[in-house]
């Protein structure tokens, strides 16, 4: 029995690998972009119609020091952290950049947000926010 458990987990392990291959990130990516109709932009961010250097920036907290990361290379802006997503809406409100979270609650609450940066490969449930794309608002990750 132990053998055929040891057998299914490697199948099911090498099933998981092969779909993990660059060509099928590739392939996912691309359908991304086609579907959500993403262009890499022509300016720099600085150009862009109604931007200005940010002054306020929410950090979810669960990121171990990002927080004293962005005050370090950003001291003249003030630097707020969200402990949680629902915390980090409660504390959206006049802040120009979202760093770490991006929930329907934060971007409504932000009225003023106009660049959100994810910490995660994937922006897929950011850019299905209406509000994100209704706004223009800048996604990028890292």
């Amino acid at each position: 029995m132990k053998l055929i458990r040891s057998w299914s987990t490697a199948i099911l392990v090498a099933g998981m690998v092969s779909a993990a291959t660059p060509a099928a990130a590739a392939d996912a990516a691309a359908s991304v972009i086609e579907h959500f109709g993403l262009e890499q932009g022509e300016t720099p961010v600085r150009e862009r119609a109604g931007w200005r250097k940010p002054r306020r920036v929410l950090v979810g907290g669960w990121i171990p020091q990002l927080a004293q990361h962005v005050k370090g290379a950003m001291p003249d802006v003030e630097v707020v952290t969200g402990t949680s997503p629902a915390d980090a809406a409660q504390k959206a409100a006049n802040v120009d950049v979202v760093i770490g979270v991006c929930t329907p609650e934060i971007v409504a609450a932000g009225k003023s947000i106009q660049w959100i940066q994810l910490t995660s490969a994937g922006v897929e449930q950011c850019v299905r926010i209406p509000a994100v794309r209704e706004r223009d608002i800048l996604v990028t990750n890292m």
